[in-house]
């Protein structure tokens, strides 16, 4: 019985060796864990429980009511004559699939509930991620395609008062394989205007598949179509039945059903391959008119540059039994000037349809973001009860340049700064960002989804050559510019693509409200006493380089060593670089005059810049030191270009995650070694009882 019970006691010390492994590894409902897109260990806990995806958010809008789920289901309904009517058969009768390898539905995924749900597979639903409303009128939900690394993040958002609801879709890839044939689906089961029976219709110009009732003077259209540059590659409207096998299996026939049933339908949009790192941008909307045997039909919302006209191309349907003439009318929101190139009225045969041109011009002195609706009204000439209307949003915006090529040499640590407002994308693991807390006064490395803030400096590393690309929305050169600073070391940098000399950059003095109470005044002004006058920065040669006014005191622990620094009289901050200040306390900012900028290298002034050969500046008062990067993660990177833009981000969580795999392992093995070590047991083998 002793060997008997030495055997109870070592397999309970095993058992609980394994618990606390298996508790360590995290076999946690709500937590994953895993190696992410890059090859760092992670633990992806899922933001929303599954059982929040049960629940719906909703915009509460007029005319409509669009519900969605945690899963990226849809539900719409619209208010018709002081009631709100359904537009689909439930609040989960519209939704999404994505196929990443063509139509193998062994790489398909898509939304949980509803006619397109994939009940026969239940592994095949989106893995919900999370679930908000940034505001009122925008619901967001982003869910994973399996354990493929590929994230879908849908945008709802509706302006009130329209007609008509976006859709956005994002689908990045952030897992390590590339994905060829990629096809995104979405669709459902219509109950158009609370009738379970439509007939459908396809138009090319608009790209938009639609349904109409048999009672034109009871609805218009409901129709779904894909905005302006995001060209639909198929489509189908027919029973929702056969609408949903379709979608489930990849690919849409292109045809709509003449006849009235009980009626669904669906867009796909193709795309050839869809690499690590990229993202894939989708636009849909989707639309209702007023009933009437004449019918208008805007096209989706358009973005233009400033300064260009913008040209919609409206749809005019008769209904009628007989072909009719209508007058068009045209009226911009913000009144600008527009025309009808193509004449003030339109002749249409009866049951056909006929596209019609409206332009508006935004003036010479219209604001940066400036928008307008434009409304085209039609009006039969023979019957003046006979009329209807419909409008398209127009935004105009400054052409955005694409941020020039900051290069990383393989092997460097390099300070770079940026003049694009932006939210990084994912970095692979041959690239390292850093930015410095002044507060207390360490370096975080950068994560997934990062913003960037120009006037702040970063610092990079990479194991091999890189372009670093950005792009964004390049910060005003016209206005001043202020930059917030912290008690203590800080990076800073050029806000925009300009040149700037350093003793005429503004300092700005804050009460706790943020109320100014001191400046703006010349960092190298006497009364300056809250940013230091020096400007360091990462020298050609190795070290810091570190420039002083005219004015400065050089600092006492530096006058001895001067032999050790290489005088550089450059006092300018340039873009894409960047630079170290101390400041003395809180509640300081910089401001870069629009006055002060330089288009050039500007006229150099005597200075006082010396740089440190081969010992950390922090010895006599410098900088912090740049971060440590211990060793390569991957040797098989070839660098390359890293295009940072805005983009969707999240890991992609594994069931194991390999450290905790590692320990677990170890755990056994020293338990085993242990449990056969000779002479631990003191006699017989605990599984043999005593004689």
């Amino acid at each position: 019985m002793k060997g008997f019970c030495l055997f109870w006691k070592i397999e309970t010390a095993l058992m609980f060796l394994l618990i606390m492994a298996f508790a360590f590894i995290g076999f946690s409902p709500d937590e994953a864990y895993g190696l992410d897109a890059n090859g760092v260990l992670t633990t992806a806990k899922t933001t929303v429980p599954r059982a929040d995806t049960e629940e719906f958010l909703k915009i509460e809008g007029m005319p409509l009511e669009i519900h969605a789920y945690g899963d990226s289901t849809m539900g719409v309904f619209r208010w018709e004559g002081g009631t709100l009517v359904r537009q689909y058969y439930g609040d989960y009768s519209k939704s999404s699939v994505i196929f990443l390898n063509g139509n193998d539905t062994e790489y398909r995924w898509g939304g949980g509930k509803g006619t397109f749900t994939l009940w026969a597979d239940a592994d095949d639903h989106f893995t919900p991620i999370s679930h908000s409303k940034p505001d009122e009128w925008t619901i967001q939900t982003v869910c994973e395609a399996g354990n493929t690394g590929v994230q879908v993040t849908q945008t709802i958002s509706y302006r009130n008062g329209d007609s008509y609801y976006r859709i956005i879709w994002e689908v990045a890839n952030n897992g390590s394989e590339t994905h060829a044939d990629v096809r995104f689906l979405h669709g459902g089961d219509t109950y158009f205007a609370d009738y379970d029976a439509s007939e459908g219709h396809w138009d090319d110009n608009l790209g938009m598949v639609y349904l109409t009732n048999e009672e034109y003077d009871v609805s218009g259209i409901m129709g779904l179509y894909g905005g302006i540059g995001y060209k639909v590659a198929h489509h189908y409207e027919d029973h929702y039945s056969s609408v949903a096998s379709a979608a489930l299996s990849g690919q849409l026939p292109d045809t709509v059903r003449s006849d009235y049933h009980d009626a669904g339908y669906a867009l796909q949009w193709n795309r050839g391959a869809l690499a690590p790192g990229e993202a894939w941008t989708i636009i849909a909307f989707e639309k209702w008119t007023e009933a009437g045997y004449l019918q208008v039909i805007a096209p989706a919302d358009q973005i233009m540059d400033q300064g260009q006209t913008a040209t919609c191309q409206f749809i005019v349907q008769n209904y009628q039994d007989t072909e009719d003439t209508f007058d068009l009318g045209l009226v911009s929101s913000s009144g600008w000037p527009v025309s009808l190139p193509d004449g003030s009225s339109v002749t249409v045969p009866a049951q056909d349809s006929v596209t019609v041109n409206a332009q508006v011009t935004p003036p010479a002195d219209a604001p940066d973001d400036a928008s307008d609706t434009l409304t085209l009204t039609a009006t039969s000439q023979t019957d003046l009860d006979i009329t209807n209307s419909d409008a398209t949003h127009v935004a105009f915006q400054l052409v955005v340049p694409e941020g020039k090529d900051i290069r990383i040499e393989a092997d460097t640590m390099k300070m770079v700064s940026f003049v694009h407002r932006f939210t990084m994308g994912a970095l692979n693991d041959d690239v390292h960002m850093w930015e410095y807390d002044p507060a207390d006064a360490v370096y975080r490395e950068y994560e997934n989804g990062q913003e960037v803030k120009p006037g702040k400096a970063y610092w990079f590393f990479a194991w091999n050559s890189v372009d670093i690309r950005p792009q964004g929305t390049p910060v005003s050169k016209t206005q001043n510019i202020e930059v917030k600073l912290e008690k203590g070391w800080n990076m800073i940098a050029c806000p925009n693509d300009a040149n700037y000399r350093w003793d005429n950059v503004r300092v700005l003095q804050h009460d706790d409200d943020g109320t100014v109470i001191n400046g703006p005044v010349p960092v190298s002004s006497p009364e300056n006493h809250w940013v230091e006058k020096s400007l360091w920065r990462q020298g050609d040669g190795g070290g810091y380089a570190f420039y002083a006014p005219e004015s400065y005191v050089i600092p006492s622990e530096l006058e001895d060593e001067l032999e050790k620094y290489r005088d550089d009289s450059d006092p300018l901050l340039k873009p894409n670089e960047g630079y170290w200040v101390k400041v003395n306390q809180e509640n300081l900012s910089l401001v870069f005059p629009a006055e002060d900028r330089l288009s050039d290298s500007g006229t150099m002034m005597a200075s006082m810049t010396y740089e440190r050969t081969g010992r950390s500046a922090a010895d006599s008062g410098g900088p912090p030191s740049p971060p440590q990067v211990s060793g390569p993660e991957d040797g098989t990177s070839n660098g390359g270009t890293v295009c940072f833009i805005s983009t969707a981000e999240g890991d992609s969580p594994t069931r194991f995650n390999s450290l905790a795999v590692f320990i677990f392992l170890s755990l056994v093995i020293t338990a085993t070694v242990i449990y056969k070590k000779p002479g631990f047991w003191h006699g017989a083998a605990p599984w043999k009882p005593d004689p």
